[in-house]
């Protein structure tokens, strides 16, 4: 896998609508805390896409086949490396990476599902990928499309999405602790900053993906518990997108 990593001025231009119609998504619209990447996967790899902590994936490119690159091949075989064969709108490579991967903090898509045998090209294929890893700002401006809710542990979160015909995408989730000052309490531990389960964002997929509304216990029972000592709580951020 080839990564190549680039600030990009030209991106700050571009918007995505999250709805069709003249309304714009804000959280869309890359801003000077954007960035944007280029990452070549060989035929056989998972594509693995992930931005920071606080960002999300919020556009993504996609080229599937061979160009000119001499990527994913017999470096001794240069001749047939600069055959170009583009079979990116031939297959549903691109539907499917975009699928799994645009709004989330981090995405594997399993090299399995991007199979496409109507791609002839010569050599070995590759999956290109250019996208924009985008700050979350304040979702709580605009609760329709977007969303950030905490919960101190044992106690419930709510996620919704209030238009019609919208459903929740799930970017990330920490249960557990990345900073002393969340759901402080004086009578627990609250020192921690790397204390996170593995399955917190999993979890509240599986709760949550796909519906209008949800409600998901922050318990140790639900992710386990990364940190028996610490107080924990659970924080996710989520997208409404059009079901």
């Amino acid at each position: 896998m080839k990564l190549i990593r680039f600030m990009a001025s030209s991106v700050l231009l571009i918007c995505v609508p999250l709805m069709g119609g003249s309304d714009v998504d804000p959280y869309l619209c890359p801003s000077t805390n954007s960035e944007t990447m280029s990452r070549v996967f060989c035929n056989n790899e998972p594509v693995i896409l992930d931005c920071l902590d606080t960002q999300y994936i919020s556009w993504i490119k996609v080229k599937y086949g061979r160009t000119s690159d001499p990527y994913c091949g017999n470096i001794n075989h240069r001749d047939a490396l600069k055959v170009i064969t583009d079979c990116t709108e031939e297959s549903n490579v691109k539907e499917i990476i975009n699928q799994k991967c645009r709004y989330k903090e981090f995405c594997n898509v399993k090299s399995s599902l991007l199979n496409a045998p109507e791609c002839d090209a010569q050599g070995s294929k590759y999956v290109n990928v250019t996208y924009t890893c985008h700050e979350v700002v304040d979702l709580e401006g605009d609760p329709q499309h977007a969303g950030k809710e905490r919960a101190c542990q044992d106690e419930n979160i709510t996620l919704s999405c209030d238009i019609p015909g919208t459903n929740i995408v799930v970017s990330s989730a920490i249960y557990g602790r990345t900073n002393p000052f969340s759901c402080y309490n004086g009578n627990k531990n609250t020192n921690s900053l790397t204390c996170r389960a593995a399955n917190s964002t999993t979890a509240v997929e599986s709760h949550c993906e796909g519906l209008r509304h949800c409600t998901i216990n922050a318990t140790n029972s639900l992710f386990g518990d990364p940190c028996p000592t610490i107080y924990k709580y659970l924080e996710t951020i989520w997208f409404c997108v059009p079901a």
